[in-house]
């Protein structure tokens, strides 16, 4: 019978990340923030460093020691500036430890988390966010519409936030189309075609007019759900955002 403690692991592990006098890699995330990190611990837990490391995709710098003196010992420099240093410290010690706590971090942290965890080839930590997203910020989601649009129909990995999206917006669009970042999608007026008349008008005399649209026109679609995965709808729908963002 084999015995695990994973526990004892993980926080001896941890130890590594703020005592790390022994590290060869810096990484210097955002502007200004260096992370200092052990290049055979981020070859394991990531494909994106291992990668980068067997193409050397990095600058080498020479240790000085206090007295001037130049060590045989050399540092590999990262730069990777379009990462948060909060959601980078996040990804770091989940690369070390494999723990993660996103209870107490802001939505927009978690979203950027989970561009980063995609950008840095953490599949597991991609998906457990993800859920994160769908299971406990659905409202943040449907606020956030125009941001997360963007985001999820660049990448076949946000397939099941795409799909989610595409649902919640079927099953009850006039959040998305009365949203105030609305306008900010690419010109809407081409599809006007595939939109029905009375849905069209009554967009247009909301950011017009001000005038809310008509609850008879745009009721919750409950019943209609089932109809989503037709030949005609979700189809126009994915079409439809696909192409306004």
């Amino acid at each position: 019978m084999a015995s695990k403690f994973h526990s004892g692991l993980s926080k001896d592990l941890s130890l590594m990340i703020n005592n790390s006098d022994d590290h060869n890699v810096i990484i210097q995330v955002g502007k200004n923030r260096e992370f200092r990190a052990h290049s055979y611990i981020l070859i394991s837990r990531s494909p994106y460093f291992k990668s980068a490391f067997l193409k050397k995709e990095f600058q080498t710098t020479f240790i000085v020691s206090e007295d001037g003196f130049i060590t045989n010992d050399n540092v590999m420099k990262f730069k990777i500036p379009y990462i948060n240093p909060i959601v980078f410290e996040i990804i770091l010690k989940y690369i070390y430890t494999g723990e993660v706590d996103i209870t107490g971090q802001s939505r927009l942290i978690v979203f950027e988390l989970l561009v980063a965890s995609d950008e840095l080839l953490l599949e597991e930590l991609f998906e457990h966010v993800r859920d994160y997203l769908i299971e406990k910020q659905a409202i943040w989601i449907q606020e956030n519409f125009v941001l997360v649009l963007r985001t999820v129909f660049k990448l076949a990995s946000y397939k099941k936030l795409q799909n989610y999206c595409i649902e919640t917006i079927c099953a009850d669009p006039q959040p998305f189309f009365t949203s105030k970042n609305f306008l900010s999608l690419n010109k809407v007026r081409p599809y006007k075609a595939i939109i029905p008349d009375r849905i069209y008008e009554e967009i247009e005399e909301f950011y017009f007019k001000g005038t809310l649209p008509k609850k008879t026109t745009l009721p919750p679609r409950t019943g209609m759900i089932k109809m989503i995965e037709s030949n005609i709808i979700k189809p126009i729908l994915t079409f439809m955002i696909t192409n306004w963002i």
